[in-house]
């Protein structure tokens, strides 16, 4: 009887009892993702349940905002406004008229030096006192954007197309930013079946080639790609790590669940 390695994670099964050529792994999503607040908060939604299917870019869960929202509204206020950029244009039309004015009219001898200058520098005092209202409007414009980076932070997305497996935390429930999990979401459209085979048999496998596989559990059977073959034979152990893709958009199959490999020899 040959021992074959084989592994999803660190799964070491042996003495297994199985005809040659055939080698056993472990389904596990083809994606699975962790997800997390990077802010700290309160949860104010949690949008989904357990099991349920999601779409890439819906909401799952949101913090409490109502802080932030506020703030929101009176920064969009503030950008909307222009009446500090109205003002000072009107102040500075006025300036330059005045300047204007005395200019033509010191042309003549009426108009001592020191006026002249007086009013030269009230136009620009006034020009400044523009460009700083129009400064402020942009920075009024950036706080808007910034609040809603602030919001979009606290709302978790699901970013791919998948299955909520599990829901940590529950509203009203405080979390850490960063380091306390919500929820996690798999991909199962795919499985990913990780085994280890023997060098006897390892040649025989290409990327692309399709092999037959069984679940040992309900016996739903498949067809599994090989995805990737590692160039690497463990020493301690002879036999390679194989990464296989099974198809599974009519959700026929498990993850989690041990599965037949049917593997030809490679004498």
């Amino acid at each position: 009887m040959k021992l074959f390695i084989v592994s999803c994670g660190a799964l070491l099964l042996t003495g297994l009892g199985l005809m040659g050529g055939e080698v056993i792994g472990v389904t596990e999503p083809v994606e699975k993702v962790d997800l997390t607040f990077p802010e700290a908060g309160v949860i104010a939604e949690l949008a989904v349940k357990e099991g349920e299917a999601v779409k890439k870019g819906q909401v799952l869960a949101k913090l409490d905002n109502r802080i932030l929202e506020v703030s929101l509204k009176i920064a969009q206020l503030r950008a909307k406004s222009d009446a500090a950029q109205k003002a000072a244009r009107a102040r500075l039309s006025t300036k330059r008229r005045r300047l204007a004015e005395l200019e033509r009219i010191s042309k003549g001898g009426g108009v001592n030096a020191d006026e002249l200058f007086r009013a030269k520098a009230e136009v620009e005092i006034t020009e400044a006192d523009l460009m700083e209202a129009e400064v402020q409007a942009e920075e009024n414009g950036l706080k808007v954007g910034q609040i809603q980076v602030q919001i979009e932070r606290r709302t978790l997305i699901s970013p791919i197309n998948g299955v909520v497996e599990r829901t940590f935390r529950d509203e009203a429930e405080a979390v850490g930013g960063g380091s306390d999990l919500v929820m996690t979401v798999v991909r199962l459209d795919q499985l990913i079946l990780v085994i280890y085979v023997d060098a006897e048999m390892v040649g025989s496998l290409k990327v692309g080639q399709k092999v037959a596989v069984r679940a040992m559990v309900g016996d739903e059977a498949g067809s599994a790609e090989v995805a990737f073959v590692s160039p690497v034979t463990d020493s301690s152990s002879g036999t390679t790590r194989v990464r296989l893709l099974l198809n599974n958009a009519q959700q026929k199959h498990r993850s989690g669940v041990k599965y037949r490999v049917e593997v030809e020899s490679g004498e």
